[in-house]
């Protein structure tokens, strides 16, 4: 995390995170899940991140040099695409969350894949269904868009960049995934506005 914060100095990104109190004061093990945009994602988790956590990746980022190199020594869960192999490694991960006396979070993107084009992706139940197992509760977070100074298409990077961060209220389990995603969906419009 050290290395995000340098990153987001170094390309003068700012990250400013609302209602952390509820993600730093909760007690106990917990997932948290997010909205997917790029991989700029990681310097906005960087203000956020719940120590001890660990981040949940599709597999064939393991093979995505550095990136690949860090998620590993950092203890990063890489989870294959194929059904059996990714509900097995999501049973191994509820039962370590499920364990009070192993301190653990879980960061999880539910849209499964990036999406930039200002709406949020359907949400895959893995994170809730790892929720429900483990009893724990899901704590979202909604970054803003970064389109008020990045855009892969147009090969943009403007410098200084703000996003804006909103922990919102935990839900306990059982969570309904569209209810969470309509609580996200709605944050993310005016938190980018805000930014913008």
């Amino acid at each position: 995390m050290v290395l995000m914060w340098f990153t987001t100095r170094l390309f003068g990104i700012r990250v400013q995170v609302l209602d952390k109190n509820r993600i730093r004061d909760l007690p106990g093990n917990f997932v948290v899940i997010s909205n997917h945009q790029s991989s700029l994602d990681l310097i906005g988790i960087s203000h956020v991140w719940p120590s001890p956590c660990i981040l949940v990746a599709k597999k064939s980022l393991l093979f995505a040099g550095w990136f690949g190199l860090a998620g590993w020594l950092c203890g990063c869960v890489f989870v294959s695409r194929g059904r059996q192999s990714a509900i097995a490694e999501m049973r191994r991960l509820g039962d370590r969350l499920a364990d009070a006396s192993s301190r653990l979070r879980v960061w999880i993107f539910p849209e499964g894949t990036r999406q930039s084009g200002g709406e949020f992706g359907e949400f895959k139940k893995g994170a809730f269904h790892l929720a429900v197992q483990a009893q724990v509760p899901v704590v979202p977070v909604v970054f803003s868009s970064y389109s008020n100074f990045y855009s892969k298409r147009q090969r943009r990077f403007d410098s200084p960049g703000l996003v804006l961060a909103r922990v919102l209220e935990p839900s306990d389990v059982p969570a309904l995934s569209e209810r969470v995603r309509a609580v996200m969906s709605a944050e993310y419009g005016p938190l980018s506005e805000e930014a913008a």
